[in-house]
């Protein structure tokens, strides 16, 4: 929304300000207000941890592409076996 689309406050005959938005203008191209309300609420805890989860995937396939898969990304020393089985993102040792 640009400077010349956001509206001014009017004042109500009881002083309060009004503020008119055009909800429509802030949902995707073709998305109307009533299927916008028939929308599920979003979990952004629940994104920040997908976003989370992929990253350290990402990172885990990064390694194995450097051939660095295994190794401790602070002291390169060997990660155990029994983390990666557990966490098979997990970069680095039991001592870091």
């Amino acid at each position: 929304m640009s400077d010349s689309q956001i509206p001014s406050p009017s004042t109500s005959p009881g002083g309060e300000q009004e503020l008119e938005v055009d909800l429509a203008s802030f949902l995707p191209d073709g998305v109307t207000l009533a299927e916008a309300d028939d929308r599920p609420p979003v979990d952004t805890a629940a994104l920040e941890q997908i976003e989370t989860d992929l990253a350290a995937v990402d990172a885990a396939l990064a390694a194995l592409d450097a051939g660095t898969y295994g190794r401790c990304t602070t002291c390169d020393e060997p990660v155990d076996d029994a983390l990666l089985a557990v966490d098979p993102t997990h970069l680095t040792c039991a001592a870091h």
